[in-house]
């Protein structure tokens, strides 16, 4: 079977011009490691990351395409990486060996908005083995037509991009492999365009569902693309359906095998109400399995290990009983400070006030929580108007003033460069005035805090970029 379908690529294609258009082969290791589908995505996880996959197609013959391919990628600093690819791709007498090193530039245009660019250099090596076919009974290797033409091989550069832009968990973008359209005789591979959609959805706090769509268009060939809904239980599991324009569908499980270790398994298949059969009339499914090493966690985001009920519990014990010691040293402060006479325990029992405190905010994470709260404080351009959606937040940190009763807090408004000094102080007064006024319509004492602006002079970042002046104009507010 193999050398009559020889015998037909032969016909196909014809010894005196093999070039014929050719695409990079399709795989599924993007769902788990984006690299492999944009250079763009180079080192954007913050860690180094390295994947090794191996894919069968039309696995009951002898001749169905494998591939063999490796890619690795790391940060260059905050806002670069770069990255190492190498596939080998074989279907029958045809194999291409494929290299290329990549590099990528994250650009942050605005809060939450970023545009990443990736570039690849690189080269092919393309052949065609026409032994086994000299083999065949049917074949006369003394005819000229197949006179030194064993093996055919050519070799050429290859320069490829992609460009993204992301907008939290929104990514869109497209890639180009390969922008030269080179043939040496053998056949050649067409510029192919890889546009590509995708959304990561937080379902609740265990589950992710990121459905992605990626086009594929070659000149000369159909329009193909793949619609993925993959889905992440806790980061340590992953599956989902895909769907390909050629009536071809896939299923694939992964997830974290072991410590930093991962792993993706697909197999497709015609659908099977799909009267598609295959360009050579097999109706035979894939295989394709990829094993990743990541050198940390993305992003640097610590894995938290579950805390058992009894834990929790315990936690919670500690958490009240800290509460109730704090609210106690509180009245006894108060009753002190009716006297008019200075008493020196005054300064003691503020002390260990602010320690307990202190160990409240760390143990229950509230710190962070108040933190993350002033991050969504947001006004009517130019004023001290608080949004509706900052009230929202607000109501959030009123909350945990009112279950811990002994916290007080600062409020700082920050401006940018923008406008004249004067006018941004008077701006950051008025900004952090206003958040301790909500506070105080919500029943909050102004006693527990303490509010003041600094405007444009004590910036996080530079004021020459819009991002950076966007990360000047903020408002701190820290429990103690």
């Amino acid at each position: 079977m193999k050398k009559i379908y020889t015998l037909i690529l032969l016909a196909v294609f014809g010894l005196c011009n093999l070039a014929q258009a050719q695409q990079f082969p399709y795989y599924y290791q993007y769902l788990m490691n984006k690299y492999s589908l944009s250079p763009a995505y180079g080192g954007m996880y913050g860690i180094t990351e390295g994947y090794l996959g191996y894919r069968h197609n039309l696995v009951n013959v002898d001749y169905g395409p494998r591939t063999l391919m490796f890619n690795i990628n790391t940060p260059v600093g905050k806002k670069s990486g770069v990255g190492i690819s190498i596939m080998n791709d074989k279907a029958d007498i045809f194999s291409n060996l494929y290299a290329s090193g990549s590099y990528a530039y994250h650009l942050m245009v605005a809060k939450d908005h970023y545009v990443d660019f990736g570039v690849t250099a690189g080269f092919l090596q393309k052949r065609v083995d026409l032994s086994g076919a000299l083999d065949n009974p049917l074949v006369d290797p003394n005819d000229p037509l197949w006179q030194g033409k064993n093996k055919i091989n050519s070799t050429s550069l290859e320069f490829g991009a992609g460009l993204m832009y992301r907008w939290k968990t929104l990514n869109v973008g497209f890639s180009i492999p390969s922008f030269y359209e080179v043939s040496s005789g053998i056949y050649e591979f067409k510029m192919q365009i890889n546009p590509y959609i995708s959304y990561d959805f937080k379902l609740d706090t265990n589950w992710n569902l990121e459905p992605s769509v990626v086009i594929r268009t070659v000149p000369g060939a159909p329009l193909s693309f793949d619609v993925n809904a993959y889905f992440r239980y806790k980061e340590k599991i992953w599956f989902g359906p895909t769907f390909r324009s050629n009536m071809i569908a896939g299923i694939s499980v992964g997830g974290e095998v072991a410590k930093n270790v991962v792993m993706l398994y697909t197999y497709d298949f015609a659908v099977p109400f799909s009267d598609y059969k295959g360009v050579i009339g097999g109706n035979y499914g894939g295989h394709e399995i990829t094993v990743g090493y990541r050198f940390g966690n993305r992003n640097g985001k610590k894995k938290e290990k579950l805390a058992t009920s009894a834990q929790v519990d315990t936690l919670a014990k500690k958490n009240d009983d800290l509460n109730k010691q704090v609210k106690a040293l509180a009245d006894s402060l108060a009753k002190i400070k009716q006297y008019k006479d200075p008493n020196p325990a005054i300064k003691d029992l503020e002390n260990q006030i602010n320690l307990l405190n202190k160990k409240i905010l760390e143990t229950t994470g509230t710190d962070k929580d108040i933190a993350r709260i002033a991050k969504t404080v947001y006004f009517v351009t130019g004023s001290d108007q608080l949004t509706d959606y900052s009230k929202g937040k607000l109501d959030e940190l009123v909350d945990i003033m009112k279950k811990y009763p002994t916290f007080r807090l600062t409020i700082e408004g920050f401006t940018d460069n923008v406008g004249s000094a004067s006018s941004n102080q008077t701006l950051s007064d008025k900004r952090a005035h206003s958040v301790g006024t909500y506070l105080i319509g919500k029943g909050i004492d102004s006693k527990r805090f303490t509010t003041a602006g600094f405007g444009e002079t004590r910036p996080v970042d530079t004021n020459d970029t819009k991002a950076g002046r966007q990360n000047n104009r903020r408002t701190e507010i820290k429990a103690y």
